[in-house]
């Protein structure tokens, strides 16, 4: 979810991001799961245990995947721009992990930018802010898939919006 608001003159910036999980993990809990088979299946001499032993074992991938699929990884990001005091204030809060705020000058940005994730393969489209000292700061993170349904905000709108408002510098 991507939104802008004016409050007061400021402009707010309120982006929610889910990742989903990894497919990596979930091959691997399908590969740990083969190998515990085989190695539980040359070990264990009772029918009924190596019975009970591939059950497991091929349940654990489906109860990883229900778990990584039910707990993604959520990031909220909340950035106010304020032209009075030429300042922004960017909350960054996680679901997992430790919360950042950051506050800067207008003076201090180099540019706001929109730009893939990943010159290869790129996934999401990221709205960030480039500090003079080189720094990057993600505003915020919309995934393609997302675009593509033509839900929301185009990202690049949104910060050619707050660059004609705030006088911020193009990237």
């Amino acid at each position: 979810m991507i939104d802008l608001r004016r409050n007061n003159g400021a402009l707010t910036l309120y982006a929610t991001h889910q990742q989903p999980p990894r497919a990596m993990w979930l091959a691997g809990s399908v590969v740990v799961s083969a190998l515990l088979y085989f190695m539980l299946e040359q070990q264990i001499p009772d029918p009924t245990l190596r019975l009970v032993s591939a059950a497991i074992c091929i349940a654990a991938p489906f109860v990883a995947a229900a778990v990584l699929y039910l707990r993604p990884h959520t990031t909220s990001i909340v950035t106010a721009f304020d032209p009075k005091a030429r300042r922004i204030r960017s909350e960054q809060k996680h679901d997992r992990g430790k919360d950042v705020v950051l506050e800067l000058g207008f003076d201090e940005v180099a540019e706001l930018k929109v730009a893939e994730d990943h010159a290869e393969r790129p996934r999401h489209d990221v709205l960030s802010l480039t500090l003079t000292d080189g720094r990057n700061i993600q505003l915020a993170l919309k995934s393609r898939q997302y675009t593509e349904g033509g839900e929301g905000q185009d990202l690049s709108k949104v910060a050619a919006f707050i660059r004609s408002e705030m006088g911020l510098p193009e990237g």
